[in-house]
């Protein structure tokens, strides 16, 4: 897609975003933060804490569409080479790799999104960090909450900005994607989101608060949910079986959740859009 002029005002307020970032970044192993709202008419708009970002993937179609955000029923969804993709995004898997190429090159390795329905629109807000992995999946683990409240601030806070940003949205999508029947019911989706993430913020308040994973006892449970065995999970790590069991019972007291299968759905809960 190539960059026009009205295109180029979505890019006009990094610095302003950069700046109501700051203390974030000082306090927080993020170096990168993102609003996009995409509506059903197919416009768009973005800020962020980096154009050269959007600019890139604006020129090479690397951006969701509509549909995959209508089948996400997911509220938070994490983008790194190291993990698989959310379900919505294996429908483009070339694309969504494509968009991770794009992040790395400015070295953001790993990014978690929180996604939220309004009326007429997807809100999508991002955060990215360089953080060796999986170090970066502890801390968005551990603080959800936090990052919920900063997007929560954000919106808030900026009401002009985003005015100024709705008024010279763009047309990202055309023909077929807006047609498509899970865009014309949005109405459905949307009550269909609420529930679910109803659902789904209760079993954050419940459990997420006292939850403080090591690096090995986060992998533990990505092994698990991925199918593999202690003894599997062990030779990965190069630990015996004994210290994953240890890890387990850990991971079981800090969550308190008692069923290893119980931890594992929390897991895709966060970090898959099956469910």
């Amino acid at each position: 897609m190539k960059i026009t002029s009205k295109m180029s005002k979505i890019l006009e307020h990094r610095d302003d975003v950069s700046q109501l970032c700051k203390e974030l970044f000082e306090n927080a192993p993020i170096t990168y933060f993102e609003y996009a709202r995409y509506y059903f008419d197919g416009t768009f708009f973005e800020i962020n804490t980096n154009a050269s970002i959007t600019k890139a993937y604006l020129e090479n179609d690397s951006y969701p569409s509509l549909k995959e955000f209508a089948v996400n029923k997911s509220k938070f969804v994490c983008f790194s080479r190291d993990i698989e993709l959310p379900y919505p995004a294996k429908a483009a898997t070339g694309k969504y790799l494509e968009n991770i190429s794009i992040f790395e090159s400015f070295d953001i390795k790993h990014r978690i999104y929180i996604d939220q329905a309004g009326e007429d629109y997807f809100d999508c807000c991002g955060f990215g960090t360089n953080l060796s992995f999986p170090n970066t999946m502890v801390y968005y683990l551990n603080n959800l909450d936090f990052l919920d409240l900063f997007r929560k601030n954000f919106l808030k806070q900026n009401q002009k900005i985003l005015q100024n940003m709705h008024n010279n949205r763009i047309q990202l999508f055309t023909g077929d994607d807006i047609a498509d029947p899970n865009i014309i019911k949005a109405n459905e989706i949307i009550q269909s989101q609420k529930f679910t993430l109803e659902k789904f913020n209760v079993s954050i308040q419940k459990v997420l608060p006292k939850t403080n994973f090591s690096a090995k006892e986060f992998l533990c449970i990505q092994h698990s949910a991925h199918g593999k065995t202690a003894k599997e999970t062990g030779q990965a790590l190069g630990v015996s079986y004994r210290t994953i069991e240890k890890h387990w019972q850990n991971i079981r007291e800090k969550t308190g959740v008692n069923q290893k299968s119980g931890v594992i759905d929390l897991y895709w809960w966060l970090f898959d859009s099956k469910k």
